[in-house]
């Protein structure tokens, strides 16, 4: 994939033309749509045999099980992991939001492919106990299929 192509989803995310929690790749021609579908699994492809996760709705690679932090985290929908890393996923908006442990400023993560809601971003953490949150990932178990 070219740089033309990674600037025309930038141009697309920065003027905010697709909703977050759809794919920016609707918005290219087909023959781009194609590549970027392509490349995705040649990423995951190169994660040389190890495990990774993937969306269940849709198969799209989400994460390697390398970027694992915990399986100790729960969501709406049971028990969640968190990452130090995820890809193929598009951010929503910033929100102020009391959960379990304190309040934090997350954003809700969607599969890029597929549009699904799969988790959040630890954005902010507002109590210096929770500040190693900040930046990672938390998605739902029920979300995933693990994939070797």
């Amino acid at each position: 994939m070219g740089n033309l192509d990674f600037g025309l989803i930038s141009l697309y995310k920065s003027l905010h033309l697709c909703p977050s929690n759809q794919s920016y790749t609707h918005f290219l021609p087909q023959e781009t749509e194609n590549q970027i579908q392509m490349d995705k699994f040649k990423m995951a492809e190169s994660a040389g045999g190890h495990p990774l996760f993937s969306c269940r709705n849709c198969r799209t690679p989400l994460a390697f099980h390398a970027d694992l932090l915990s399986k100790k985290f729960k969501a709406k929908s049971g028990q969640a992991y968190m990452f130090s890393h995820v890809m193929n996923a598009v951010l929503g908006q910033k929100e102020e939001k009391q959960l379990m442990t304190g309040v934090f400023t997350i954003a809700s993560i969607y599969c890029s492919r597929c549009g699904e809601g799969l988790g959040w971003k630890y954005v902010l953490a507002h109590d210096m106990k929770q500040k190693y949150k900040e930046g990672n990932f938390i998605l739902e178990k029920s979300k995933l299929a693990k994939e070797y």
